[in-house]
């Protein structure tokens, strides 16, 4: 078993991925909230007008 990759730089590789992970599941779950809101111009752009109003 080698030793050559420092156990710190995986810790800090994996606490970032966390983070990133984090951040989706914050969105995905705070979008369905803000359908009656006016939604942010990315979301209006990527979702087609009829699924939108409907």
């Amino acid at each position: 078993m080698q030793s050559l990759v420092p156990q710190h730089s995986i810790v800090l590789f994996v606490v970032r991925t966390s983070i990133v992970l984090l951040f989706v599941l914050v969105d995905g779950v705070l979008q369905p909230d803000t359908q009656g809101l006016p939604q942010p111009r990315r979301l209006r752009e990527i979702a087609p007008p009829h699924l939108s109003t409907s």
